[in-house]
């Protein structure tokens, strides 16, 4: 699915890209391509967040604050461009993530891929249940994506 298409955007809207390669004791870790609206990011510096929290600087620079999202996990097989950023052989497993994300407007705003090492990482969900609910489907739930190496 086309990037605005995910953002429900028009045709021809200005989306800026960033991608990066994240690191742990200079190792590659993972890869996290970030799509945001651009209007909302005039004059973005780019390296503000080779170090820090997109989100931080989406909250204090641009008075965008992420409120909502909707992430989904996979298992995947890396590509060969995967492979060779993760330091990986082509075929290796990886875990991807796909996150649209929601603004204190309730806007679509951010669209991230990222592609986390197999081998490297495990996800933790920690589910609220609610003992009245006849079929005790959770109520809520958060998941931690954890670095299990480091």
């Amino acid at each position: 699915m086309a990037i605005g298409s995910r953002l429900r955007i028009e045709p021809g809207a200005a989306v800026l890209r960033i991608a990066r390669q994240r690191l742990v004791d200079g190792e590659p870790m993972s890869l996290e391509t970030i799509h945001v609206l651009d209007e909302l990011v005039p004059g973005i510096d780019i390296s503000a967040i080779e170090t820090g929290s997109f989100y931080a600087l989406l909250r204090d620079q641009y008075g965008v604050i992420p409120t909502d999202a909707e992430q989904t996990h996979e298992a995947a097989a890396a590509d060969a461009t995967e492979a060779a950023l993760l330091g990986l052989t082509e075929g290796a497993p990886i875990l991807t993530l796909d996150r649209l994300t929601r603004d204190q407007h309730g806007r679509l705003f951010e669209y991230t891929h990222a592609s986390y090492r197999g081998d490297r990482y495990r996800v933790t969900t920690h589910l609220t249940l609610d003992a009245t609910v006849d079929s005790m489907s959770p109520q809520t739930a958060h998941t931690s994506l954890v670095n299990k190496d480091f």
